[in-house]
């Protein structure tokens, strides 16, 4: 009760989190306690059946697996494919709505109303928009 009224809340959050962990392989595994007076006995560095603040914390230091490392070339290019293919559909759709929204207009309002082509463009590409907007989540899905 001491040890864990020391800890900082961070730590007792990863204590609890690794507990857990271990709790859940406890359960899953039929040597569970083994498992468990494992993870134990390695974080009792003095072995002296107590582990103590320091000793946690050099545990966790030790087992810290969001270690900042670059990413792989195979990650790299999941990302790059994952989130450029989006970007291409949602492009290509955008502009084929632009222009075909600027021509119709441009041929059905252009000669009614007396407006130049780049006015016709210009609401074509406003129609392209409000349009990209309701199936941006279409195209990246």
């Amino acid at each position: 009760e001491r040890f864990v009224g020391g800890l900082s809340a961070g730590a007792r959050g990863a204590l609890l989190s690794r507990l857990r962990k271990e709790q859940d392989t406890a359960e899953e595994a039929p040597e569970g306690v083994a498992v468990t007076e494992e993870c134990f006995t390695r974080m009792d560095l003095d072995s002296d059946g107590v582990i103590s603040k320091w000793e946690f914390e050099t545990f966790l230091k030790e087992n810290d697996r969001s270690k900042n490392e670059p990413p792989t070339r195979e990650q790299l290019t999941a990302v790059f494919i994952g989130s450029g293919v989006p970007f291409v559909g949602f492009g290509f759709m955008d502009n084929a709505i632009m222009i075909i929204m600027g021509e119709a207009i441009e041929i059905k309002l252009g000669l009614m109303l007396g407006i130049t082509t780049m006015a016709a463009a210009a609401v074509g590409n406003t129609i392209s928009d409000v349009a990209g907007g309701g199936m941006g989540a279409y195209i990246e899905s």
